[in-house]
């Protein structure tokens, strides 16, 4: 069974992404999201604990957006992209 996370990604009940993940909307992650990487920058070591419910919930989205972003395009969308490089040949 899978359901829909935050309308972008399929989660399988074992919490896997589907292959099928749609990459798409990007939205940077809210200011809390980001502080709180920026602390991590700065050597500080922040533990789910450091965390509230709703910023960690962000920061399985956001992780989970980046492990889908950071996938290799498909066979189909580089010839697509090759296809449009070379204009009318």
């Amino acid at each position: 069974m899978m359901e829909m996370v935050s309308g972008a990604f399929a989660r399988s009940a074992h919490g896997v992404l589907s292959e099928q993940a749609v990459v798409a909307g990007y939205q940077p992650p809210c200011a809390a999201l980001r502080a709180a990487f920026a602390v991590c920058l700065a050597g500080t070591p922040v533990l789910r604990r450091d965390l509230s419910p709703a910023l960690m919930a962000e920061l399985e989205h956001y992780a989970a957006w980046l492990q889908a972003a950071l996938q290799p395009p498909s066979e189909l969308l580089v010839a697509a992209w090759l296809k449009k490089l070379g204009g009318g040949w």
